[in-house]
């Protein structure tokens, strides 16, 4: 043990970021092999220790950048917005177009909007999702890509599309954070365990 240097000693355990006190962990161990330890008659601590410190190496995950609620609401108010634009664009042609095939179209696409519901975007983020999801897919359909077409919004499945996955893959790595904040919460735990460990 005299070869473990002096900084190790004077290191703060309690004050340590997860990362630094998982290397002091494996410092720590490695400064005292196994037949050292059968040697000395301290197999068992050491044995204890050593199964402490694989669990805080096992628990521990690197600092990421955490994806805040402000860019969710964001991406959320994006898809919302591409969904409520061609949504009044269809109901304005139904209601004004000059021509009645092109009201004829609007009413078909327009029906779809409505089927959905008045109030998609107030819905909760999986709601809104799997709706918008259901909408892409009927416009991609007969008689909906005709009617898109008569109106001159082919772009318009692709945009809500697009938006929709956007907020999907930034919710999805917010949910997995999340998840993962959850699985490592038990750092805390796992460190004491470490640190009780090495005292006995």
């Amino acid at each position: 043990m005299e070869n473990i240097p002096e900084i190790v000693y004077n290191f703060s355990r309690q004050n340590a970021q997860n990362a630094e006190h998982v290397q002091y962990a494996k410092l720590l161990l490695g400064e005292v092999p196994e037949e050292i330890a059968n040697k000395f008659g301290f197999s068992v601590p050491r044995s204890n220790f050593a199964l402490s410190v694989n669990n805080e190496v096992a628990g521990f995950k690197p600092e990421r950048a955490f994806v805040d609620t402000e860019t969710v609401h964001a991406v959320d108010e994006a898809r919302d917005d591409a969904y409520l634009l061609y949504k009044k664009i269809v109901q304005a042609y139904a209601n004004h177009a000059p021509e009645t095939e092109q009201r004829e179209a609007a009413r078909k696409l327009a029906f779809v909007f409505k089927e959905a519901g008045s109030n998609v975007q107030r819905l909760s983020y999986d709601s809104e999702s799997a709706i918008l999801d259901d909408i892409v897919m009927k416009f991609r359909k007969e008689p909906y890509t005709t009617a898109i077409t008569t109106l001159g919004l082919a772009d318009m499945p692709d945009k809500i599309e697009e938006a929709n996955e956007n907020f999907k893959t930034i919710y999805r790595q917010r949910m997995r954070i999340e998840r993962e904040k959850i699985e490592a919460a038990d750092m805390r735990s796992l460190r004491e365990a470490t640190d009780n460990a090495f005292n006995v």
